[in-house]
């Protein structure tokens, strides 16, 4: 569907001089002599300059959707799910499907009352050590290439309250 004529361009073909051709207006402004034909015959019908009219195509009928249960149900039971985690579920139980995009999934989600997810990650219960030697951290890499291009394995401990290196070591591939 072609942009709406803006509404300058409107009042301007309204405003031309009476003698002008809708053909000499549709070169001036760039447009199609009907588009001009139209405009200023309802300008003249409904005694103004009519604003664009934006028509909205048909919605589809989403409530018929054979997921939308499934997702409402899927929500119920985890709450901190959003849209895009939901949709992914439902990839993983139907593979074949066609999958509703995550805005639609969301509208599903408004339309039954029930309140976005939570932005974000909860927060861990995680707490760090607060003594030294309490809790060690363990680091590991395999197969870092060297410079000469032999492949090597590398391990850490590190404390996790002073974060001092406890040890190191790097050993070739295979031992």
């Amino acid at each position: 569907m072609p942009a709406a004529v803006p509404l300058a361009v409107r009042h301007a073909l309204v405003a031309a001089a009476p003698g002008t051709s809708a053909a000499a207006l549709a070169r001036r402004f760039g447009l199609a002599p009907r588009t001009v034909r139209r405009l200023r015959a309802a300008a003249r019908s409904a005694g103004a300059v009519p604003p664009p009219a934006y028509r909205r195509g048909p919605r589809p009928d989403h409530e018929q959707h054979p997921l939308r249960a499934e997702v409402l149900a899927l929500r119920q039971q985890h709450p901190g799910w959003g849209a895009g985690l939901l949709r992914i579920v439902l990839g993983h139980h139907h593979p074949e499907a066609d999958l509703p995009c995550a805005q639609t999934i969301r509208r599903w989600l408004a339309a039954a009352g029930l309140a976005p997810a939570p932005a974000g990650r909860r927060p861990s219960d995680y707490h760090r050590a607060e003594s030294v030697h309490a809790v060690w951290q363990l680091d590991a890499a395999d197969q870092l290439p060297l410079a000469d291009g032999r492949l090597v394995s590398w391990l850490r401990a590190v404390d996790e309250c002073s974060g001092a290196v406890l040890g190191t070591a790097v050993f070739p591939l295979g031992l």
